[in-house]
């Protein structure tokens, strides 16, 4: 990507401290797959924890005795790609992990320690088509690789070492849906489904292919197919009667041997699994539960069999050789469990949790004040509470965490600033919002006050001068609030939105306001309020904002002492636009400003501006952001907007082999700008998301001069003079503001952050790094 990228180093792998305690992970996991290995299995699944815009591959090891060896999740696939439908099978050394992409198909193999093998994903394919994973096996010398490409079956070799060779496409339909596929001797066993009725046949090793016999029909979907070299079944479902599994015995040539029958009744699909001694097929029960029912051939029979006894709803199973892997839902939503499986059937009370994830410090925030600084976050474990931890100048804290709710409900949204006085929270909890002072050493002032019964999504909450502004989602739009601790004040202004985010921002010109941006259907629109809430104007449309997508990083907004910038980005177009607002409204830029077009780095394709953040410096705006590339990481760049307009030239602010994404600034109005984002380490590590921090200053023209770069533990000083604070599992967007001007003495706002989350827990061990090279 750059030479930044040379000048890292990176440390120990962040592991959960003794005690710590494990929450669910967020997001979706689904379509596990799980693959034994000497020791142990892998599991492989679809994960949406870090963005619900990507779907992306993560993977965990399960020994024998039924312990999850990765409980955060190792991000095996996380390249700014849709990662779907995993597959995975594991060799004598390695395991291999088989995903597709929007552009082709990829593959990663997993050591047996959990490391990841190789820096970038290998390339099996590369064609356009439509590419889904089907299976992958290991034959004792190399992993075997099928899956369907429209109406093709595509087979490639994968050494244990990395080669990928002897890739081949067999057209076995002209409309291919469904393919199930196991290694049988020196041949695959192949059965797919397509509209003409549901086939079996033998793809071997040479290129040749049996003839296709005919075994189920036309509406035949979810096929199944278990072999083990010397007999075999197959399976479907029908569309037309989706509640019922029908299967055939197989021989040795994978022909059927006798007319398909009905196995059971399911709910979502079944799945088949060969080898060692028999073949079986896997799958949910749908009446009393459902549960995990297994079907054996036994002397040409299909013989059912209960595996799990419970009744507790896990369906989308997976199966290896001691464990078995599911879905099921929860009163979070749905995650991934697993139990170990001996004799045919799960252990009872064997049950454990995939994907778990650490008590993560997430959705963090922080206004700056003369005094020092306020960390707000929201602390993630069987429930999420909002904590806070003052700081004083030294960015040690000034007392323990305290938790901020009122009520024992979740709470999300969390925001806070300085409103010249004291710091203010506020957050969204039982459906209410909720806002509470405290004061600059950390204590409190006043309770919780129950500001709106009914609130929705993340408020955004700004404060200067002795204001306090509040924009907030209701069930008809975006209410836009003044108000003290005795509840709300003037009158209010209601802008009609169906959803999406409002941002807002101080500027202490023409004597105190606000902006308030927000969108509305697929336009962004801005207002701007005095300090008592009462507006100043009209409500205004932003020039070229139309296909906005709905997403809770495309707008932001950052104040000065002559106006306002609002920054956003349009689905469509993969830009950032940019206008300045003057502190009459007048906007300034229309056509607006083109912060950033990835023409510029000179790809198509994978590129856009994502997650933009903005901040004021003293004499500029500066506005950062994440691009993904076509190499497949992600970068973050940054651009200055003057107070007349001038752009500057693009700035690499943070490269490297792995993806740097979601930036936020803060600036105490000195010049100098605190860049922080999320960083995925290298091989190997589990959980590897980390929180960077460095200060950028700008030379003239507009290029970052990078200071150097900090990771967010106990502020110790590394051998090559960078500091080392604490690193949060973040896994949303970090948000830093600063309503104050300068902080005399202060460090930069994101060492303070470091500080605080240090002494405020039990941490991981630090990860140092060097002074880029620039």
């Amino acid at each position: 990507m750059s030479a930044v990228a040379a000048a890292q180093t990176f440390g120990p792998v962040q592991v959960p401290a003794p005690g710590h305690s494990l929450g669910l992970a967020s997001g979706t996991q689904n379509l596990v797959d799980l693959a034994a290995y000497d020791g142990g299995a892998l599991a492989v699944w679809q994960d949406t924890r870090r963005s619900r815009h990507f779907v992306e591959l993560y993977a965990a090891r399960i020994d024998n005795a039924g312990n999850v060896l990765d409980p955060r999740g190792i991000a095996a696939g996380t390249y700014g790609y849709d990662d779907w439908s995993p597959a995975v099978g594991c060799g004598r050394s390695v395991c291999l992990a088989v995903w597709s992409t929007d552009e082709d198909m990829r593959a990663i193999r997993i050591g047996f320690d959990g490391s990841l093998l190789d820096a970038a994903p290998l390339t099996l394919s590369t064609r356009s088509a439509m590419q889904l994973p089907a299976s992958v096996t290991f034959d004792g010398a190399v992993f075997r690789v099928a899956w369907r490409e429209d109406g093709n079956v595509a087979t490639v070799d994968v050494s244990e070492s990395g080669t990928v060779e002897g890739l081949l496409l067999r057209a076995v339909s002209s409309d291919l849906v469904a393919l199930s596929t196991t290694w049988a001797q020196d041949r695959y066993a192949v059965a797919w489904a397509s509209p003409s009725g549901a086939f079996t046949t033998q793809l071997f090793a040479d290129g040749g292919m049996s003839s296709p016999t005919r075994v189920g029909p036309a509406d035949a979907v979810k096929i199944a197919l278990a072999h083990d070299g010397v007999s075999g079944v197959v399976a479907w479902q029908r569309s037309n009667d989706p509640a019922e599994v029908y299967a055939s015995p197989l021989d040795a040539q994978v022909s059927p041997t006798d007319l398909p029958v009905v196995v059971h009744d399911v709910a979502r699909g079944v799945r088949g699994y060969g080898g060692g001694a028999s073949s079986l097929l896997l799958y949910p029960r749908e009446t009393g539960g459902p549960d995990l029912w297994t079907a054996t051939l036994d002397a040409g029979a299909l013989v059912p069999r209960e595996a799990t006894s419970d009744h507790d709803g896990r369906t989308e199973p997976a199966l290896a050789t001691h464990h078995v892997a599911y879905q099921k839902k929860n009163a979070g939503g749905a995650d991934l469990f697993a139990m170990r499986w001996a004799g045919g059937a799960a252990v009872p009370g064997s049950e454990v949790w995939l994907t778990k994830t650490g008590e993560a410090q997430i959705d963090v925030r922080m206004a700056a004040s003369p005094e020092g600084a306020m960390v707000v976050y929201e602390r993630a474990t069987d429930r999420t509470e909002v904590e806070v931890v003052a700081l004083g100048l030294n960015g040690e804290p000034l007392g323990p965490p305290r938790e901020v709710t009122g009520t024992n409900a979740d709470a999300t949204g969390a925001d806070v600033t300085f409103d010249g006085t004291s710091y203010v929270v506020s957050w969204v909890q039982a459906d209410a919002l909720w806002v509470r002072a405290f004061g600059l050493d950390g204590s409190l002032q006043g309770a919780a006050l129950r500001i709106q019964p009914l609130a929705a999504g993340k408020p955004s909450l700004a404060g200067g001068a002795g204001a306090r502004l509040l924009c907030f989602q209701t069930g008809t739009g975006f209410a836009i609030r003044a108000f003290d601790f005795n509840g709300f004040t003037g009158v209010p202004y209601l802008a009609p939105s169906s959803n999406g985010r409002c941002a807002a921002a101080w500027s202490s010109g023409n004597d105190g306001g606000f902006i308030v941006g927000y969108q509305e259907s697929s336009q962004v629109h801005y207002v701007l309020m005095a300090p008592d809430g009462r507006v100043r104007g009209s409500t205004r449309q932003l020039p070229e904002a139309n296909d906005l997508g709905f997403e809770s990083h495309d707008l932001t907004v950052a104040g000065s002492p002559s106006g306002f910038l609002v920054v956003w980005r349009p689905e469509l177009t993969q830009t950032l636009l940019a206008t300045r607002i003057a502190l009459d409204g007048g906007q300034l830029d229309a056509p607006p400003l083109v912060v950033f077009d990835r023409a510029e780095l000179g790809v198509q394709g994978q590129t856009e501006g994502r997650f933009a953040s903005a901040t004021f410096d003293g004499t500029d705006y500066v506005v950062a952001w994440d691009t993904t590339t076509l190499d497949g990481g992600a970068d973050v760049y940054s651009r200055r907007v003057g107070l007349d307009g001038a752009l500057s030239a693009l700035g690499l602010l943070a490269s490297g082999p792995v993806d740097q994404e979601v930036p936020a600034l803060a600036s105490t109005g000195d010049g100098r700008v605190t860049v922080a984002w999320s960083e995925w380490e290298p091989p190997p590590g589990s959980d590897s998301l980390r929180l960077r921090a460095r200060v950028v200053t700008w030379r003239d023209g507009g290029a970052p001069v990078l200071d150097a770069g900090v990771v967010v533990d106990a502020g110790t000083t590394s051998p090559d003079g960078g500091t080392t604070v604490a690193p949060p599992a973040l896994e949303r967007k970090l948000n830093v503001q600063c309503g104050c001007g300068a902080l005399s003495g202060a460090g930069p706002p994101l060492l303070l952050l470091a500080h605080s989350l240090a002494r405020a827990r039990s941490r991981d061990r630090a990860v140092t790094w060097r002074r880029p090279q620039v």
